[in-house]
This record gives C-alpha cells, sequence and structure tokens, in this order.
C-alpha cells in the first residue's frame, strides 16, 4: 500500500484512527471513537437515511451515555435494549463500528 492510498484511507474515514495491519492483504483496522461520533453527530446523522435508523442510533448514544436522552429515545429505551443491534446498525450504515469506549472493525479493502 502506498503512501498516497493510506492518505486517501485516512480522508476517507476522517475522524477515526487508522492502522495498516498488513499491506500484503489490504487490510486496515478502523477504530472509531465513540465520544467523536458524539461531536460529530450533525454529519453522521446525515449519513442516516430514516428516521428509524436515526432513532436507533440515539439510542446507541444514550446507552453509550454520551448524550441525555430525548423524550422519545427515553420511551424507545424502555421498550427496547437493544444495544447490539444499534451497533449493528451502524455498521451497516458508516461501515465503522463504535463501543461503549473503543471498538474496531476489520475491513478487507
Amino acid at each position: 500500500m502506498t503512501d498516497d492510498e493510506i492518505q486517501a484511507l485516512k480522508a476517507k474515514y476522517a475522524g477515526a484512527d487508522l492502522r495498516i495491519i498488513s499491506n500484503d492483504e489490504l487490510e486496515i483496522e478502523i477504530v472509531v471513537d465513540a465520544k467523536k461520533l458524539a461531536r460529530e453527530w450533525p454529519r453522521f446523522r446525515a449519513l442516516l437515511q430514516d428516521d428509524a435508523q436515526e432513532m436507533q442510533a440515539h439510542k446507541m448514544l444514550v446507552l453509550a451515555g454520551i448524550v441525555e436522552p430525548s423524550a422519545e429515545a427515553f420511551r424507545a429505551l424502555i421498550e427496547e435494549r437493544s444495544l447490539p443491534a444499534c451497533w449493528e446498525i451502524l455498521a451497516n450504515q458508516c461501515g465503522k463500528i463504535v463501543g461503549a469506549s473503543r471498538a474496531t472493525k476489520h475491513k478487507k479493502i
């Protein structure tokens, strides 16, 4: 992997810490800090395609203790405490996984 390719990946996954695991397999490790995600909420929100997914993502941030729950989110949390489902939605929408503190996802390029 060339320096230009690495810089392109860093630009594509801005806000994530990238570590090159293997140049031979072009595999990287994407690490996203949940608190960084909370700071970037407006940009992240734009990635979501409908209200249901936005609610799930908001629930994830509430469960991680990063944002205060709205009345709607609070009701939803009472009805469903599915944190892994929230992570999965984030992974599917953003190509990234976040955790209550830090989590990683291996992605083949």
